[in-house]
């Protein structure tokens, strides 16, 4: 939004355990589960951050079940109205697995952009989440929390592991981080 000067949206589309809109403010905004309870209209929901050209639409109070609303028409209708609006409209959704709920959203979207916590992430449920993902539809994948240490140059040039062992040696050690995604491996 700064760099482009372009009305930029951030959607709180996690309704299970908000969290995006803390980061940006101390109090409790309403949002999406005030609108969808309607209690608050659209508009209101909208909230602009500092004298950025920057807006947020909370997700309000969690939600227990908020896939009924995610799939409805009437929530993509208010994606569509909403987003005639802007110039991007991000969605900060629920972890891809085991819940359906970003999977839901990744239909109602132009592009999905996966965020994998280094270290934190299997490969496993990585995979499965990008096959979850219409291929047409997938951005990219960001590293977050990657710590630059763990690039592993020597493998690359075919010297040691950064462990100092070689790969024949740490093959015969078993790995119980090895399904672990880092940014040197993925």
């Amino acid at each position: 939004a700064r760099r482009h000067n372009a009305r930029t949206l951030l959607i709180e589309a996690d309704l299970r355990r908000p969290s995006a809109s803390t980061l940006l403010t101390s109090s409790p905004l309403r949002g999406i589960s005030d609108w969808d309870a309607g209690k608050l209209s659209l508009e209101d929901s909208l909230y602009q951050v500092s004298d950025l050209p920057l807006w947020i639409l909370s997700a309000g109070h969690g939600m227990e079940e908020p896939l009924p609303l995610l799939e409805s028409d009437r929530f993509a209708k208010m994606l569509d109205t909403i987003s005639s609006s802007f110039d991007w409209v991000l969605l900060d959704a629920t972890p891809m697995l085991p819940m359906a709920d970003a999977t839901s959203l990744s239909r109602l979207c132009d592009g999905v952009l996966v965020v994998v916590r280094e270290g934190f992430t299997r490969r496993k449920v990585l995979d499965k989440a990008l096959e979850s993902i219409e291929k047409s539809k997938l951005l990219g994948v960001v590293f977050n929390q990657a710590s630059m240490l763990n690039i592993d140059y020597d493998r690359y040039y075919g010297g040691n592991h950064s462990s100092g062992k070689s790969k024949k040696e740490a093959k015969k050690q078993p790995n119980k981080e090895a399904d672990k995604v880092t940014a040197a491996t993925a």
